[in-house]
């Protein structure tokens, strides 16, 4: 069962219990990307994912860079991919609490 270390979720070996190694992890990855046939796949693409997504949730960017494990906002914005859309609607709703400030 998956345990919450001080910045990460830390994957437990079903047989022995002890945290699974970079290896077991890595062989892990592969077989369910074989498995589900999402060759294109990689574990550092999933981490822009994770970032991404949960910046779209509206979670705090230094929350969001303490769940990362970086030392720099910096670091963590560049994980951060906003869509059009997305750019879209923050920029309708500053200029919206604007208007309201303005009156």
């Amino acid at each position: 069962m998956p345990t919450l270390g001080p910045n990460h979720l830390t994957k437990r070996s079903p047989t022995t219990g002890a945290p699974v190694s970079e290896a077991g992890l890595r062989s892990l990855f592969r077989r369910h990307r074989e498995l589900s046939g999402a060759t294109r796949v990689r574990p550092h693409r999933l981490r822009h994912t994770y970032g991404t997504e949960l910046a779209s949730a509206g979670i705090d960017l230094l929350a969001l860079r303490a769940l990362m494990g970086h030392a720099s906002p910096e670091t963590t914005a560049r994980y951060v991919h906003l869509s059009v859309e997305q750019l879209a609607a923050e920029y309708g709703a500053a200029r919206a609490t604007l208007a309201g400030v303005a009156r």
